[in-house]
């Protein structure tokens, strides 16, 4: 009863938390938060203000005395560079746009390139529970170049990790956090909230965070509000160089742009041709497999565009196959292990 009491006591403060940065969104901050690898005085990224204004870009405080400000642009210093060998993951910075301060942490970009998603972490051939804290450690583990997650906003306004619309007899949006975040999973574990995610995430710089943002069934409004929280949350832990976004309600995904104009989105519902996609500004599409049997030039067209294209989710041995030599960028999937396996074959 008493760690019972505990854990609520923890997650009304952390209501409080969340409640107090959902309005906050000062609309301004940097077109990047990845430093290349070996290349010395790199510009690193451009400064935003959705808001409108001069694009006055000022550095307040740089504790590693790495970077410098170019034609109001974010760059290394002349004799800076990160190596692979550099032991830091990311290193802090504050910074001004148009007079408002913002603080980031600016990763170093060794996240893996190799197409593997793992659709829900990595759980099903490793004994953890799907969208668990245990798939993400899984799927870091095996070298996934992502991880692949769910997230709704509990009734009291906290974004928590699950890929259903009810867990443990609980529908989320219609349930306060601390019970949904109760509800114990495989492996001794529990439901995880996006702030443990990102926690966890943000301890390794090499397997990116595949933020899903799950439609809401309350309509656009609550939708809204989802991604403004969710937005929130990432920013509040300085996650911006972690995360990609995708999402089945399109809506959300041009909520995230109008926050962020950099951010990577991609779309999942498949009833957008890339020409629309591109026009809105995504970042790429990311269609079930049926999407592309029923269009074969589907892949082609995205890349002509700049698009990125990610294809779910695909199990099948043949198919795997087929995605790899059509050329995609990354392939979701529940059998991270089978397609890790299928890639270093090929490349021997």
């Amino acid at each position: 009863m008493y760690v019972m009491k505990l854990r609520y006591f923890f997650f009304l403060v952390l209501l409080l938390l969340v409640k107090a940065i959902s309005a906050q969104n000062n609309g301004v901050g940097l077109s990047a938060y990845r430093l290349p690898l070996n290349k010395k005085g790199a510009k690193i990224a451009e400064p935003f203000n959705t808001k409108g204004g001069g694009l006055k870009l000022k550095i307040i405080d740089d504790p590693a005395r790495l970077f410098r400000v170019k034609n109001n642009a974010l760059y290394l210093k002349k004799n800076r560079k990160i190596s692979e060998k550099d032991p830091s993951l990311a290193y802090p910075l504050k910074f001004s746009v148009d007079g408002v301060v913002v603080t980031a942490e600016l990763v170093a970009d060794r996240f893996i390139k190799n197409k593997v998603i793992a659709h829900r972490g990595a759980w099903k051939n490793q004994q953890v529970s799907q969208n668990s804290l245990g798939s993400l450690r899984k799927a870091i583990e095996l070298g996934c170049e992502g991880a692949e997650f769910d997230v709704w906003l509990s009734a009291d306004g906290i974004p928590v990790i699950s890929h259903d619309a009810s867990i443990g007899g609980y529908v989320v949006e219609n349930t306060a956090a601390a019970q949904v975040l109760n509800v114990p999973l495989m492996a001794g574990e529990f439901v995880p909230s996006l702030e443990q995610y990102l926690q966890l995430g943000k301890t390794q710089n090499s397997t990116t965070l595949v933020l899903e943002i799950k439609p809401s069934a309350k309509g656009k409004a609550a939708m809204i509000t989802t991604v403004d929280s969710v937005m929130s949350m990432v920013t509040r832990h300085h996650a911006q160089g972690w995360v990609k976004y995708i999402s089945f309600s399109y809506d959300a995904l041009l909520r995230i742009r109008e926050l962020d104009p950099f951010a990577d989105i991609s779309y999942l519902t498949g009833d957008k041709t890339v020409e629309e996609v591109k026009k809105d500004g995504l970042s790429g599409i990311d269609y079930s497999f049926y999407s592309y049997e029923g269009d074969t030039n589907l892949v082609r067209k995205a890349h002509a565009l700049g698009l990125t294209v990610n294809v779910w989710t695909v199990n099948d041995t043949g198919k795997l196959q087929r995605f790899l030599k059509e050329g995609v960028d990354m392939i979701t999937t529940d059998e991270p292990e089978l397609l890790l396996k299928m890639i270093k074959e090929q490349a021997n």
